[in-house]
């Protein structure tokens, strides 16, 4: 009985530090993707002499939903800032 509840006891130890391990990794991922962020929205547009990028505007008309797969949706958005699917 004493070595059934020792190996018990063993296996709910290696569980939960297993869990804290990758919620640690989990966290660490968080703190650096927020980093990442950061800096992308700290960063200065460059002026572009009056030349507007057709790839930068048709990035402004995208739908602002997000997909099952966590992708920005690729459809054209209405006045809304959405497609017809996700609230347009």
């Amino acid at each position: 009985m004493k070595v059934l509840s020792v190996i018990l006891l063993c296996i709910i130890c290696c569980s939960c530090s297993d869990t804290d391990s990758k919620t640690n990794e989990l966290n660490q991922r968080v703190t650096r993707l927020e980093q990442r962020m950061d800096s992308l929205t700290n960063t200065k547009k460059e002026d572009s002499g009056g030349y507007m990028n057709q790839r930068a505007t048709s990035q402004n008309d995208r739908c602002q939903g997000i997909t099952k797969k966590g992708a920005q949706c690729k459809r054209k958005a209405k006045t809304n800032g959405y497609c017809w699917q996700h609230g347009g």
